[in-house]
C-alpha cells in the first residue's frame, strides 16, 4: 500500500515527437532546434495552466522538474535548466524578446542538448 498521499493534480506526460503529436519528427524538419523550442513551449503552457490549479508557482516547478527528470532520465540541473529554457520561451512569447542575454540563452540551449558535454565543441 502507498504511503504518499497523492498530489492534487497531475502533470500529462509531454508527447514524444511523431503520430498526433503537436511537437514535430525531429526527422521531418530541417531545424533541429525547433523541436526543442516547441518542447519549451508546452512546458511552458503546461506551468500556466498548474499555476491555475496550484497558487505556489515555486512548487509547481519544483513538482514539474522532477516530472520531467523522471520522463526524459535528465539529472535534476538539466531539468532545471530545460525549466529556465522553458521560461525564457514563455518570456519570448509575451514580450516579443529572451529575458536573458543572448549569450546565456545559448548557454542554456547547449546545456540542455548536451553540447557542453561534448569536449569539441567547448
Amino acid at each position: 500500500m502507498n504511503d504518499h498521499p497523492s498530489p492534487p493534480y497531475r502533470f500529462p506526460r509531454l508527447p514524444t515527437p511523431g503520430g498526433d503529436s503537436p511537437i514535430p519528427n525531429p526527422d521531418s524538419r530541417n531545424a533541429p532546434d525547433d523541436c526543442l523550442f516547441l518542447v519549451c513551449d508546452e512546458l511552458a503552457s503546461r506551468f500556466v495552466l498548474a499555476c491555475l490549479v496550484n497558487d505556489d508557482p515555486l512548487e509547481v516547478r519544483d513538482a514539474m522538474e522532477i516530472e520531467l527528470a523522471k520522463e526524459f532520465d535528465l539529472t535534476p540541473e538539466r531539468a532545471g535548466q530545460l525549466f529556465d529554457l522553458a521560461l525564457e520561451v514563455m518570456h519570448l512569447k509575451v514580450h516579443g524578446h529572451y529575458h536573458s542575454s543572448e549569450a546565456e540563452i545559448g548557454f542554456l540551449i547547449a546545456s540542455v542538448t548536451g553540447g557542453l558535454n561534448e569536449v569539441g565543441n567547448n
